[in-house]
């Protein structure tokens, strides 16, 4: 940067040109005798030029940028989630082999097949009453109808029960398939499965417990429980246990749980 200066004859210091007295002697210039003389200031670098400084809003604006993190859109991250989730679950019906879907869903149903007889022996303990304790149950008489009489209760009472237990059967065969064809197929073999080991159940049972020889009214408990469970299921096709795996608890959850069903 340079700028013109006078110098005072007085007191020999620098005055800008245009001047009329000396600032510090307070000595009269002669305008016709002034010769101007350029002097060179240097321009100090620590502090910034004006052209080089930022506007406030600008550092307001970079200042929020670098202190608000970025927050992320939760909406599209959960459904991200849900397609992963989804992809995997494919992935593993691919994966899982005809062998170990057989082997799960008959171990599952096995045991899911005790607890069933165990509720439908607490249906023939309550149902099953027995009007003359001496009646000979083996071989089954045609009077038998005389001193035994079963509760039409037990028929409302199995009902609940076998909704249930098809409702798990259901969840069971639809965490090794996702084909609707392959659940129905595993579903009826889950089913079958049930009813086969209930009667077996029975069977074991009487002979175990030594019921068909010396106790009728044990012999007539422990069948009970197979012969309402038999009877109810086909008198309801097996509805109840269909019921509770595909229709009716599928509807509630759709009611309170809608975006377990929502399409991505």
């Amino acid at each position: 940067m340079s700028e013109e200066f006078i110098r005072c004859k007085q007191c020999g210091n620098l005055n800008i040109e245009g001047s009329k007295r000396c600032v510090f002697c307070n000595y009269e210039f002669e305008q016709e005798s002034i010769e101007p003389q350029k002097v060179e200031v240097q321009e100090d670098t620590s502090v910034s030029s004006v052209e080089t400084i930022p506007i406030p809003g600008d550092i307001k604006k970079e200042s929020e940028k670098a202190s608000l993190p970025k927050i992320p859109d939760i909406s599209v991250a959960k459904q991200e989630q849900k397609k992963q989730k989804k992809q995997l679950k494919a992935k593993s019906f691919e994966e899982t082999t005809l062998t170990r879907k057989f082997f799960m869903i008959s171990l599952y149903s096995i045991l899911i097949a005790i607890v069933h007889y165990l509720l439908n022996l607490l249906i023939s303990i309550i149902s099953v009453r027995i009007e003359n304790p001496n009646v000979d149950a083996y071989p089954l008489g045609s009077d038998l109808n005389q001193y035994v009489a079963i509760n039409a209760v037990s028929i409302i009472l199995g009902i609940p029960f076998a909704i249930t237990i098809g409702y798990i059967i259901g969840k069971i065969v639809r965490r090794f398939n996702g084909k609707k064809l392959s659940i129905v197929l595993w579903f009826s073999y889950a089913v079958l499965l049930d009813l086969i080991i209930n009667i077996v159940l029975a069977i074991i049972l009487i002979y175990a417990s030594g019921a068909l020889y010396e106790n009728d009214v044990l012999f007539l408990k422990l069948a009970g429980s197979a012969f309402i469970f038999v009877v109810v299921s086909i008198i309801t096709l097996f509805l109840p246990m269909i019921s509770g795996s595909f229709i009716i608890f599928t509807k509630i959850d759709k009611i309170f749980f809608p975006k377990k069903y929502v399409e991505f």
